[in-house]
């Protein structure tokens, strides 16, 4: 009777356990697709990639919070699976999380061709694989999957997908940045191509026939230039910069020469003066047998994102700039760019400038000027950036650089005016997360999952010792 006793209480134990196992591992799959199908909704996945891949940055969440209409987003594939449609689909998965106006939905060009019909108009052409087509109402925009990832393993996807947003907000105008023509100017087409897939408009404005923009918010762009400007186009920048506008300038050591009325302008209404001469900067190379340096981030808005990340400026060699120890009335000037203290003047001819001792110089200031407009009855203040090297269209996914001509637009023109998001690192080969995430994970793996098991297996032990 004893034995009989036992054995049921055994295999009362046995049933017990085999249900509590059998139960526990139900309950753990319909929690994990119950947390699979939230986070559809919801971002509950942490995302350990060195550059946020695919979390949203705070302009682009911003931006979605300004959406009043319902925005629909056509993915375009082909059935089959690949990593750019992984980080894509990846990618808006976080638009829909953060934002219910935005719907995604995938076409199979393979499985349904005739689909494609209603938006050939549209795509015009330039259809592939994992583009992307935005639509509301009577608004679209087409983005081309070929300009989603650079050959240094960046992806823009979130960029140029924020972007093209940007015409779906009521009252977000995007004024034109307007690139000067008629003085031997550079293209830079980088930093264009930069501007444009940050939903900037590209123009050109030829500063002799034409007028310079009367918009102050607008922005106008004076990028490496070999021939002088006349003494009218000299008042026209003048009255310009009065009504508070923006201008950026970039001079080239090789490109432009001597051009002593823009120049002359710069000292006498701006206290910036361009030295004759280059400079070497021995401790900030970026090889012995490069003529590329690494310039040094001074106190200003402008580059205080890039002095929290990792990432460096790089320029050619450069002209120095000087700032007047009496400035004009109004005017402010402040470093952004700057070399170590061991840069040396070196002459055009290689030859060491004579009296120039070795000391840091400017490479890229910021200036405004504020005055009183009559018109308008208050102060206006026009803003000024001076580089001394072609700093900004060195766009280049390893380097700053795209960062700094974006921030420095932003700054001029203001944050209503377009977007600023960087290129982000594709996931590598290794897993990179930050100090916070480390000790938040192993207090998790390391203390309290252990101790939560043996927590409930003391419990278990104690309650079949005692029954």
């Amino acid at each position: 009777m004893m034995n009989q006793n036992k054995n049921k209480k055994a295999f009362r134990y046995s049933v017990n356990s085999t249900v509590l196992v059998v139960g526990a591992i139900i309950i753990t799959l319909l929690f994990n697709a119950f947390l699979v199908t939230l986070n559809d909704r919801f971002a509950l996945e942490i995302d350990f990639t060195q550059d946020g891949m695919y979390e949203l940055t705070d302009t682009t969440k911003e931006l979605l919070g300004k959406l009043e209409d319902s925005v629909e987003i056509v993915m375009f594939t082909d059935g089959s699976e690949s990593e750019v449609l992984s980080v894509v689909g990846n990618v808006l998965q976080k638009y829909t999380q953060n934002c219910g106006k935005i719907f995604v939905r995938e076409l199979d060009l393979v499985k349904n061709p005739k689909d494609l019909v209603p938006y050939q108009e549209a795509i015009d052409g330039q259809l592939t694989i994992g583009s992307l087509l935005l639509q509301s109402g009577d608004k679209r925009e087409f983005i081309s999957s070929s300009g989603f990832f650079t050959s240094e393993g960046r992806s823009k996807v979130e960029r140029s997908i924020t972007g093209k947003l940007t015409n779906f907000i009521d009252g977000m105008s995007i004024s034109a940045i307007a690139y000067t023509t008629g003085h031997g100017e550079g293209s830079a087409e980088m930093a264009k191509d930069a501007l444009e897939t940050s939903a900037y408009k590209i123009e050109t404005l030829d500063t002799l026939q034409g007028e310079f923009p009367a918009d102050k918010n607008s922005l106008v762009v004076i990028h490496v230039p070999q021939n002088d400007f006349t003494a009218e186009e000299i008042e026209k920048l003048d009255a310009y910069l009065l009504r508070g506008g923006n201008v950026i300038l970039s001079f080239d050591v090789n490109a432009s020469p001597t051009l002593s009325r823009l120049e002359g302008y710069l000292a006498s209404d701006w206290g910036i003066t361009r030295s004759s001469y280059w400079l070497y900067d021995k401790d900030a190379m970026l090889g012995s047998n490069t003529p590329y340096l690494l310039a040094q981030l001074a106190s200003h808005e402008i580059v205080t994102p890039i002095a929290e990340s990792d990432k460096k400026i790089i320029l050619s060699l450069p002209n120095a700039l000087s700032i007047s120890g009496e400035l004009p009335a109004g005017v402010e000037v402040t470093p952004v760019l700057t070399t170590t203290q061991s840069a040396t003047a070196i002459q055009l001819d290689g030859a060491a400038v004579p009296g120039k001792a070795p000391g840091k110089e400017n490479l890229m200031l910021a200036a405004t000027r504020t005055n009183y407009d009559l018109e308008s009855n208050q102060s206006v203040s026009g803003k000024l950036v001076v580089c001394g090297a072609d700093i900004l269209n060195m766009i280049d996914a390893s380097f700053a650089n795209e960062d700094l001509l974006l921030n420095t637009v932003s700054w001029m023109k203001g944050s209503e005016s377009g977007i600023s998001i960087s290129a982000k690192r594709l996931p590598g080969g290794s897993l990179v997360i930050s100090q916070g995430h480390f000790w938040t994970w192993f207090s998790i793996l390391v203390i309290v999952v252990p101790i939560g098991v043996l927590i409930a297996g003391l419990i278990v032990f104690r309650k079949r010792r005692y029954k």
